[in-house]
């Protein structure tokens, strides 16, 4: 008889470990299925937004759509998931998101990358204007983004979402851990990092976005528990916005001033790296005997036209 209790009471600790197991896969799935509706609103929206807008105003529409969708993946997988299930699949979840983001946006998604693109051009006033617009709608659009999580997470589909809604309601805490100088370095680095591999485009087509993607995953983790580790200014306004112990001036000085040195010193960088690869493999050919003559001339002609769809690609 006693045996038999045992074994009832052990296949009831069981259904209970299974209740409780598949209650963790359900939540998962609300979290990654927002995450996944998310993808495919923005796609629509992008479709929709090129066919009826003239082609003039879709590029800031773009960037506004980029950081819509970066913002609530990255609060739906930083609040949610994280605490839940840990660093790994926290970490498994922002790689193939990053991967996402790379086959998906259609704009820069980054101030950043909106700055490096007016550096790299003559400075003139409607340069600049155009760039200051892009960059509000970056801002706008995780700003936007903010307001959205907050009304999907009111619904209560998980205790997780209504708790953070709650928390949301009061000031939060700064993401910034650190003295404003080692926060500014910190994300300068991090956003030298994570440009310059992304201009190298280091694998080529097919393999880039995956090695990108392990960069971006190592990068944030390193530097998680001293910023963030945002290294893209609007999602950093749109996260720390309502945060406590976070003077304008420290925001301004860590998340904007840090990351736009960075893409400074990225531009001669990546020039300099380029160049330096053109030249080693235009010395290359010359190796070859005179006999093959005709195949070097070749092989100089094919490499031009390779140098100047880079120069166009870069």
């Amino acid at each position: 008889m006693a045996s038999g209790w045992i074994n009832i009471e052990t296949a009831m600790d069981s259904v209970k470990t299974l209740t409780v197991d598949t209650d963790r896969f359900l939540h998962l799935g609300i979290s990654v299925s927002h995450m996944i509706g998310v993808f495919i609103l923005t796609q629509l929206l992008r479709q929709i937004s090129r066919t009826v807008l003239p082609k003039s105003v879709y590029p800031y529409v773009a960037e506004l759509l980029c950081l819509y969708q970066l913002t609530i993946c990255s609060l739906e997988n930083g609040l949610i998931i994280y605490p839940e299930y840990g660093m790994v699949l926290y970490a498994f979840i922002m790689y193939v998101l990053t991967i996402g983001y790379y086959v998906a946006f259609d704009g820069n998604g980054n101030p950043c990358g909106v700055f490096n693109e007016l550096i790299q051009k003559r400075i003139t006033f409607p340069s600049v204007s155009s760039a200051a617009a892009k960059m509000a709608c970056n801002v706008i659009g995780g700003l936007v983004a903010l307001q959205h999580i907050k009304e999907f997470w009111s619904v209560g589909a998980l205790d997780s979402h209504l708790h953070h809604v709650e928390v949301m309601k009061q000031p939060c805490n700064s993401a910034m851990k650190t003295y404003v100088l080692y926060g500014v370095t910190a994300e300068l680095i991090a956003t030298f990092i994570v440009r310059f591999v992304g201009g190298l485009s280091v694998g080529g087509k097919r393999w880039h976005k995956f090695i990108f993607a392990t960069v971006v995953v190592a990068v944030t983790l390193t530097g998680a528990d001293y910023t963030g580790m945002m290294f893209n200014p609007a999602l950093a306004t749109a996260i720390t916005s309502n945060c406590v112990g976070h003077p304008i001036q420290e925001h301004v000085l860590v998340y904007w001033i840090g990351p736009f040195l960075a893409t400074i010193l990225v531009v001669p960088t990546l020039s300099i790296v380029n160049q330096s690869k053109q030249q080693t493999k235009r010395k290359q050919p010359h190796s070859h005997s005179a006999v093959n003559g005709s195949a070097t001339k070749h092989s100089d002609n094919t490499l031009k036209k390779k140098t100047r769809k880079r120069k166009k690609y870069y």
